[in-house]
């Protein structure tokens, strides 16, 4: 039986969530009034968060609000037919972007990643999130499931796992899904975070061994500094690197549905993501 778990302000949406749930025969766990509670909740069961926005939860989340009818919930939480999950990487190389928490960027810097990447090599760019996939909305592409788009003479981008793959590198977008089974095929991790009191905690959950753990954040403050010092000592055989949050680069690349090497190549973010590149190609 299906798991849910509900964080709906609105009475009238989660009304409905509750009746979609009981319609699809799911078990609700909790109505979680706390962010706390439903975290300490996840360790303990695995469950779907039906929330109304989009929130820093690792695990699996649906977002709904009153735009979305009876039916569309209902189509939203039906279990899904799980299949073996089978990915023949074959010579190509495999990156995984994945975010330790929801929110974190990890969209955006694997879109980043595989348009620097395909200056030198043929990439694919692959949105495998289980939640919301982005990829296609960022790049203001259609329908890339079933027709994988050809964005560059280098640069190919679709959603799910391929049938077929000729590229030398294959890009993973995984959401913040830190349970997906291609973490296994993974050549490179990428995980990606900003820098909070909860960090900590969450790196010393991590049952993966990252490549490099991404800051995706502006470090202005003492406090931030502070943070990161004491992730660095607390973890110091990771390797750790900061994306300086360079707004006005990053509102110009998607306000054009572009990279970021196209708007603000000198840029300090592109310089850091072309870095990433470079030391995780030698």
């Amino acid at each position: 039986m299906a798991k849910f778990v509900t964080f709906i302000a609105d009475p009238e949406v989660e009304s409905e969530a509750l009746r979609a749930i009981g319609a699809k025969g799911g078990e609700l766990l909790l109505r979680g009034v706390s962010l706390d509670q439903i975290r300490e909740l996840s360790n303990q069961f695995e469950f779907t968060l039906i929330s109304s926005r989009k929130i820093e939860y690792q695990g699996a989340q649906i977002v709904i609000d009153r735009a979305k009818s009876q039916s569309e919930i209902e189509e939203l939480i039906q279990p899904k037919e799980e299949k073996h999950f089978q990915f023949e990487k074959g010579s190509s190389k495999v990156t995984a972007f994945v975010g330790l928490s929801g929110g974190v960027g990890t969209t955006c810097l694997a879109i980043q990643y595989a348009f620097e990447l395909s200056q030198k090599s043929s990439v694919q760019l692959i949105d495998l999130s289980n939640t919301n996939p982005d990829i296609a909305i960022a790049l203001g592409l259609r329908n890339i499931n079933a027709h994988p788009e050809k964005l560059s003479k280098n640069l190919s981008i679709s959603e799910g796992i391929p049938k077929s793959h000729l590229a030398s590198e294959i890009v993973f977008d995984l959401g913040c899904n830190l349970r997906s089974e291609l973490l296994n095929y993974a050549d490179q991790i990428f995980v990606v975070t900003r820098n909070s009191f909860n960090t900590v905690h969450r790196l010393k959950q991590l049952t993966l061994n990252p490549t490099t753990v991404i800051f995706n954040f502006a470090e202005r403050s003492k406090v931030q500094q502070q943070w990161r010092a004491r992730i660095l000592e607390e973890f110091p055989r990771m390797k750790f690197l900061n994306i300086p949050l360079d707004s006005r680069a990053f509102e110009l690349a998607g306000e054009r549905k572009a990279a970021l090497i196209e708007v603000a190549s000198n840029s300090l973010a592109r310089k850091s993501i072309a870095t990433l590149v470079q030391c995780e190609s030698m």
